[in-house]
């Protein structure tokens, strides 16, 4: 079960309560109870794991994917089998690729190589399951702005929160950042910081009135 733990932080020390529980409620008077007993309560860890890898969809990031340069190839007998293997990675796996190849799956893990040349690719196949190994997160920077990389414009936004929901919503491409004025004006980035030249970051902004601008930051799970 050791695999399932990154996935299962807060449920770990829930498991073993149910096990100490399970075990005072019902008095274990011999050998080959103690054993069904630790049986039953093994396949309730199991049956835990097995949902959370279910859930596992819900932490992708459809219709993107996150890929690196730094790869390997394998084939499993299952998904669980993949998603383990990226689990228990030392290198640090980012994402992983699921594809299934008779009655195996060919799986492609992404490894951590430099989280600043994270690349975001837009998933096109249909028959590649992507699952990333972290979430997304927004930084702040207030009063900053950049020049001359607005992937698309919008007037008449009221916040920043709005502009970042636009941001959210965008499918055509992977939306990476945002400008966003006091003055209603919402501009969607497909660069960050990381990639903007610096000459094009402006603290503070050049243009009049209170700007924000907003990255959206990948933390892979630790």
């Amino acid at each position: 079960m050791v695999a399932y733990q990154f996935w299962l932080p807060g449920n770990i020390d829930f498991m073993f309560v149910l096990f100490e529980k399970r075990m005072n409620m019902n008095r274990v008077t011999s050998r080959t109870s103690a054993k069904m007993e630790v049986c039953v309560v093994m396949s309730l860890l199991v049956q835990v794991a097995v949902a959370a890898v279910r859930d596992l969809p819900m932490k992708s990031f459809n219709p993107f994917t996150i890929r690196s340069e730094v790869y390997t190839e394998i084939e499993t007998e299952s998904k669980i089998g993949c998603i383990v293997k990226c689990l228990n990675a030392r290198e640090g796996c980012l994402s992983l690729e699921l594809r299934r190849s008779g009655f195996k799956y060919a799986c492609t893990l992404f490894y951590i190589d430099d989280m600043n040349s994270t690349i975001v690719t837009v998933q096109t196949d249909p028959t590649v399951e992507t699952y990333i190994m972290g979430v997304w997160e927004e930084v702040i920077h207030p009063g900053v702005c950049t020049k001359g990389h607005n992937t698309l414009a919008i007037e008449g936004i009221s916040s920043s929160e709005e502009c970042l929901d636009l941001c959210y919503q965008r499918t055509d491409f992977f939306c990476r950042s945002l400008d966003w004025s006091v003055n209603g004006r919402c501009n969607l980035q497909s660069g960050w910081l990381f990639t903007i030249p610096l000459k094009d970051i402006s603290d503070p902004c050049y243009v009049a009135g209170y700007w924000e601008l907003i990255e959206r930051v990948f933390l892979p799970f630790a």
